[in-house]
């Protein structure tokens, strides 16, 4: 069941982020090569865990179960904790919202074939889980 108040959490996490970690937002991949070798990505500030700072990779470090959903502090995490998983479990989405909000790029979840998904912004996707929270919907669409 979607938990609205971590999901909000995290919205306004995102929408609050000081500029300088706005380049530690990468919506285009989960994690680097062992090579570091993904495309831009050199451009977007990584996460210990290894996520490229994706609304997963956020989830995952920032948020815990509980009436108190943000952490004051990073969590420790390693490659194996799949921050995916553990996103999703925090957040308490579907399958099929866990691949429409984490994943966009391979899925048909927009009428913009153009959209750039290294090009979006934290408080972009913050719009994406207010909507979310509201409508029980991940609607990429609206950024535009």
């Amino acid at each position: 069941m979607l938990n609205i108040n971590a999901v909000n959490a995290l919205a306004d996490l995102l929408d609050n982020l000081p500029a300088e970690a706005e380049t530690g937002f990468n919506m285009m991949h989960y994690n680097l090569s062992l090579d570091h070798s993904y495309m831009q990505v050199d451009t977007h500030v990584e996460h210990e865990c290894g996520t490229v700072c994706c609304i997963a990779g956020w989830a995952a470090m920032y948020l815990q179960e509980g009436d108190q959903p943000l952490r004051e502090s990073p969590a420790k995490l390693t490659p194996h904790d799949f921050p995916r998983r553990k996103a999703r479990e925090i957040l308490g989405l579907t399958e099929h919202q866990t691949r429409q909000l984490f994943e966009p790029m391979d899925h048909d979840v927009s009428d913009d074939p153009n959209l750039d998904w290294y090009s979006v912004t934290p408080k972009q996707a913050a719009k994406i889980l207010r909507h979310l929270a509201t409508t029980s919907v991940v609607d990429w669409t609206i950024i535009h």
